[in-house]
């Protein structure tokens, strides 16, 4: 074989290797997106999009264990309903901590919601007028924050009782406001006798509680994080069991975020978070089952955010961001909805995709 032909085979050989790569590269993106859909959509059980779902079995994403999909156990006349994920799961390694619990005697049917409660702090503040429960909307999201955009997927009077920079008790984290202040708001214009009490009822009203961001964020480095994680969550279930007095029987409740993966911590300052945060979940996680279990009245969504969260930022392009990484508020020059993060907030295109995930979740149960 002479030089140019051996030159000729290599440009072929290389050619064909680029060609190939670049069909594989196109079938990856192509099956990313469909991963993406099938998330959002098939694990639902919606025999409407079955069709489609087959898709998402030939491609190994839907396992014998869906989220979402609820494995009933039946304990003293409740229903423990555990929204089990795949350890191969389709955007993340993690595993989903969601966990749906239900009750027998007391039936939980999104369609008949009309009432949405919301408690927490600057994600999920709308800036509430606290003498008459009008609302501004100014939040933190550069747009519309997840409380916001869930009223606009499903028709709801929002009663935003969520104060920014809220610490579950100020007297063990020290803040400006914490829930049992925002529980005091609630009570003196929504319980019995008062001013809004006749504008909702148990049936038709949803709890939804995110909070204790603050709380972590305001604990020292080296605290006892063990100890005071039990007795703040030992507090939110205080007020939590006040609003089940006064009639609350269906409860949405975030857990906390990763606060060492926003951009405020790009230095690594706050990077001892992450065991804090792992630890206040789980043991977050393990109250609401024990709290539901001494009621048989009780539906609890219990929201795993980090599950979504995670999902996104390593999925970032699609879902359509340029950057999951770096903060808007830095970076003002160019275009806010290709950012997922304003600082340690979350964007407005982020937050609706928070409140279309809680809102299928919620969906879920009635189909």
């Amino acid at each position: 074989m002479n030089l140019s032909n051996k030159y000729s085979m290599i440009t072929i050989l290389i050619f064909a290797i680029l060609l190939i790569n670049y069909t594989f590269a196109e079938k990856n993106i192509k099956e990313s997106k469909i991963l993406l859909r099938c998330k959002k959509k098939c694990n639902h059980n919606n025999k409407k999009l079955k069709k489609f779902c087959k898709k998402c079995s030939s491609l190994n994403i839907l396992d014998k264990n869906k989220i979402h999909e609820n494995d009933k156990i039946s304990e003293n006349n409740e229903i423990f309903e555990n929204n089990k994920t795949s350890e191969n799961n389709i955007l993340s390694e993690k595993k989903n901590f969601s966990v749906t619990l239900l009750s027998y005697s007391t039936n939980f049917d999104y369609n008949k919601i009309e009432n949405l409660f919301v408690f927490g702090d600057s994600y999920s503040s709308v800036n509430t007028n606290f003498l008459d429960m009008s609302y501004t909307g100014d939040n933190r999201s550069l747009g519309k924050n997840w409380p916001l955009k869930l009223i606009e997927l499903k028709n709801m009077k929002l009663w935003d009782f969520a104060i920014p920079a809220s610490t579950i008790n100020k007297n063990i984290v020290k803040s400006g406001h914490d829930f049992f202040d925002q529980y005091n708001h609630f009570f003196e214009k929504m319980t019995f006798n008062k001013y809004f009490n006749g504008e909702w009822k148990s049936s038709n009203s949803l709890f939804a509680i995110w909070i204790g961001s603050e709380d972590i964020i305001r604990i020292p480095e080296k605290s006892n994080i063990e100890k005071l994680s039990e007795q703040i969550i030992s507090n939110m279930f205080d007020v939590i069991e006040k609003l089940y007095n006064d009639g609350a029987r269906n409860f949405l409740i975030l857990n906390i975020f990763y606060l060492n993966k926003t951009p405020y911590n790009k230095s690594g300052k706050i990077n001892y978070m992450n065991f804090n945060i792992n630890y206040y979940n789980e043991i977050l996680k393990n109250k609401v089952n024990y709290y539901f279990k001494t009621k048989n009245d009780l539906n609890i969504f219990f929201y795993d955010i980090n599950y979504l969260i995670d999902g996104i930022i390593e999925h970032c392009y699609n879902y359509e961001f340029n950057n999951c990484k770096d903060a808007w508020v830095l970076n003002k020059d160019k275009n806010v909805e290709d950012f997922f993060w304003n600082f340690t907030h979350i964007s407005n295109k982020a937050n609706k995709i928070l409140a279309e995930d809680i809102n299928d979740l919620l969906n879920s149960i009635n189909n």
